[in-house]
């Protein structure tokens, strides 16, 4: 019931509810009329209620579509996990031997949640010291459909105990028991897909599936955690040994643009003696990738299978060097075979919004959305969706709400994420609900202590509290720790309303020295302080 009074309520202002409201008020102030007035007769009561009607469901329904609610949407994912350590590694293996067995979605609302994401919570959950956290993710996403797998040792023999439950209802719809063959797991992996295929859609064929080589495994794995370096360090050992195993020689790409990207990051442009740009070394590792990955990909393509995660990274590879005409083709071939990837929908929303309006996004921020309903835990994209919420809230009522509730969402899937903290502190502050804004920021703070952000947005919330000696103590701190520019400009207006206007040119002078443009807000209005500063100290203001 609470979830058919949402949908009709969407994102009206008010909702159902007061759309109700109203339309019951006009009718009992109507009905009061006509008992009272001989005049207001039965048929005119009924003949203007019923032009109120029309008009006020007219007015509902056309803003109820102008921003429609999200679909609900349902989950069936893995929770494959080792009894023991040591096991783990064949955990990775028959984890990602059944996601790439099963199809990612069945419908627009029904789509695979892929275990390896809960990795965005910092949870490894093939381990079984963090089942119980698992667990309770899996339940409050929610999950409709879980194949649970365990290996256990029994005696000398390794066996995988395999249910799929349905956790809402808390109904075992199959079980099974399958030994682990340890000199084949490929065999083990063969019966596991049989046995589900029974239960689930799978994908025609299985180009991904291969023999079980723990290098191999424990590579991709690495990779799908963001630990690049640990990722080419085992490519390198197994391709020393196998030089032509294929899947290493793909992995090893995909590391080197993600290394690349890195590296983009913090390299600058070496010119030789001619004076001549040199092609930087990022972007000749881009270029190295794109030559092996390419021609394997028009392999597959032309044996009708579509490699999701290569697409993705060939078009991340352009994207880096902005040739986003080319990522875009890349994308929305991945897109056509698997719309619920968050990774290629997270490049998607760096592409125009002209560029993925055919696929039915209206905006970034309405893509980004797409995003955190498919996977709540998305830290990255949680940050940038909220980002770019904030500047509008204070006037858009509707915006708000959505905010609160994804926030809120977040931090009940993942309460130990020191960003959300931020994030719902910096909301609580656009509010105007300052005291719950520094409980937001002082829990950040101790889930990750010393972060200048956090000792900054301290600082902001008490002196919007005017606390000015509580915000100078944070202020300070976030110089401390990081030389967080913009504290410079609030320390400078302490100062200045103490009176202490040679401290107040410090700070403002270093602030505009570190200007980050020629439009940096922050670095203007410390400009303004320092006039103001040298009119109180009756110092001449320069000309320029």
């Amino acid at each position: 019931m609470s979830e058919l009074y949402k949908f009709l309520s969407g994102n009206v202002p008010g909702g159902i509810g007061l759309y109700l409201l109203v339309v019951i008020t006009f009718f009992l102030v109507l009905y009061s009329i006509s008992r009272g007035n001989e005049l207001f007769t039965r048929k005119k009561f009924l003949f203007w209620y019923s032009i109120i009607w029309v008009v006020a469901t007219g007015i509902y329904i056309t803003v109820w579509l102008q921003d429609p609610p999200e679909t609900v949407l349902h989950r069936y994912s893995t929770l494959i996990y080792a009894e023991e350590p040591e096991d783990a590694w064949l955990a990775y293996y028959f984890r990602d031997g059944i996601t790439s067995s099963l199809k990612p979605y069945r419908s627009k609302t029904n789509y695979l949640y892929y275990q390896r994401w809960n990795y965005l919570a910092d949870l490894d959950c093939t381990l079984p010291a963090n089942n119980g956290e698992c667990q309770k993710l899996l339940d409050q996403l929610p999950i409709d459909e879980l194949i649970v797998g365990e290996l256990v040792r029994d005696n000398q023999d390794l066996v995988l105990h395999l249910k799929i439950v349905e956790p809402q209802d808390k109904k075992i719809k199959m079980e099974k028991t399958i030994p682990v063959i340890r000199e084949s797991p490929l065999t083990t992996m063969k019966e596991i897909r049989t046995t589900l295929s029974k239960e689930f859609p799978l994908l025609p064929g299985n180009p991904a599936l291969h023999e079980a080589d723990s290098l191999f495994v424990l590579a991709r794995d690495y990779f799908f955690k963001g630990k690049y370096d640990e990722s080419q360090d085992y490519c390198s050992q197994l391709l020393s040994r196998e030089p032509n195993h294929q899947e290493a020689q793909i992995l090893l790409e995909y590391c080197q643009i993600r290394k690349a990207e890195q590296l983009k990051a913090v390299q600058t442009l070496e010119k030789d003696g001619d004076d001549l740009e040199e092609k930087p070394q990022w972007e000749v590792m881009l270029e190295n990738a794109r030559r092996s990955l390419i021609p394997i990909f028009k392999e597959t393509l032309e044996a009708n299978h579509i490699n999701v995660l290569m697409a993705n990274m060939i078009a991340e590879s352009f994207m880096l060097q902005e040739k986003f005409d080319n990522a875009e083709e890349f994308l929305k071939i991945a897109y056509s075979a698997n719309p619920f990837d968050i990774d290629v929908l997270e490049n998607l929303s760096l592409l125009h919004p002209s560029r993925y309006k055919e696929l039915g996004f209206i905006d970034e921020k309405h893509l980004l959305r797409k995003i955190l309903m498919i996977c709540p835990i998305h830290e990255r994209v949680l940050q940038r969706y909220a980002e770019k919420l904030l500047i509008s809230i204070p006037v858009d009522e509707a915006e708000r709400v959505r905010l609160q509730e994804v926030l809120q969402r977040f931090l009940e899937l993942n309460p130990q994420s020191e960003i959300g903290w931020i994030l719902w502190g910096k909301y609580q502050l656009a509010i105007f609900q300052y005291r719950e804004a520094i409980k937001a920021f002082q829990k950040a703070d101790s889930l990750q202590p010393r972060l200048p952000v956090v000792q900054y947005n301290l600082g902001v919330t008490h002196f919007k509290l005017k606390n000015y000696r509580e915000a100078e103590h944070y202020f300070k701190r976030a110089i401390e720790y990081g030389d967080y520019l913009d504290a410079h400009l609030y320390l400078g207006v302490i100062y200045q309303k103490k009176g202490d206007y040679q401290s107040a040119l410090k700070e403002f002078r270093y602030r505009v020295a570190n200007k980050t443009g020629e439009d940096d807000y922050y670095a203007i209005q410390a400009m303004k302080g320092i006039r103001e500063c040298l009119e109180a100290l009756n110092i001449p203001i320069p000309k320029e």
